[in-house]
């Protein structure tokens, strides 16, 4: 009896294509991209084809494409990489129904010496825009905010919260972990304004242990893992 699989939410099953892909690199181009012999220098040139395509997909071209492990770690680099830059003590704002590799950012923010609020939604699940209005501020340093919800599907709107923080809180990076949109629904980087965007592979007919985090060109983080 053939197995009906209802659970791609979670994660899905790589597709034919990625199993070949990954198949072709494991065996003819496992070389050292760093390095300057020319099987080496075939291998950059996959991986650097695989940056471009996922920028592409995202609208985001021209921008830069951190290679990661998946989601958390996309997540986590976003925001602590950010927190970590900014001096002075200040408020960030996490959706108040984020995925916990969000969320559990929370009580390192608060050691980093930050204040941490969340993002109250309405009936519908999506952010309530008059209370984040009213949330916002010169000291805000950091809003999060999921582009689609892992256990009810609302899509976040993201553009309108763009324009209240321009409006309010200019200088506030805004980061969106899109694992659940990446792919799935329309997203123009480029057009959003915002500053950081995760993604996960296995949400998407890729494998698991791979993911991405695009960054603006201009958005400063400092790494959270080092020697690597």
């Amino acid at each position: 009896m053939p197995t009906i699989y209802l659970d791609n939410s979670a994660t899905t099953r790589p597709s034919d294509a990625v199993v070949a892909a990954m198949l072709d690199v494991l065996t003819a181009h496992w070389h050292n991209p760093s390095a300057l012999y020319q099987p080496a220098m075939q291998a950059e040139k996959l991986m650097t084809a695989a940056r471009e395509s996922c920028l592409k997909a995202a609208g985001a071209a021209g921008q830069r494409l951190i290679f990661t492990s998946g989601g958390t770690e996309g997540d986590n680099m976003a925001i602590l990489g950010y927190l970590r830059t900014v001096k002075k003590p200040g408020r960030v704002l996490l959706f108040s129904v984020e995925h916990p590799a969000v969320l559990g950012c929370a009580q390192e923010i608060e050691r980093m010496g930050h204040r941490v609020q969340t993002i109250p939604v309405t009936r519908t699940g999506v952010a309530d825009l008059d209370a984040l209005e009213g949330m916002l501020g010169e000291d805000v340093h950091l809003i999060t905010l999921m582009h689609v919800n892992n256990e009810v599907g609302a899509v976040q709107p993201i553009e309108a919260v763009v324009k209240l923080r321009d409006r309010l809180c200019p200088k506030a990076a805004i980061h969106v972990d899109g694992v659940q949109g990446f792919l799935r629904v329309p997203v123009n980087f480029n057009k959003l304004g915002i500053q950081s965007y995760a993604f996960s592979g296995h949400k998407i007919h890729a494998s698991k242990g791979v993911g991405g985090l695009i960054l603006r060109k201009d958005h400063r983080i400092a790494p959270i893992v080092f020697g690597g």
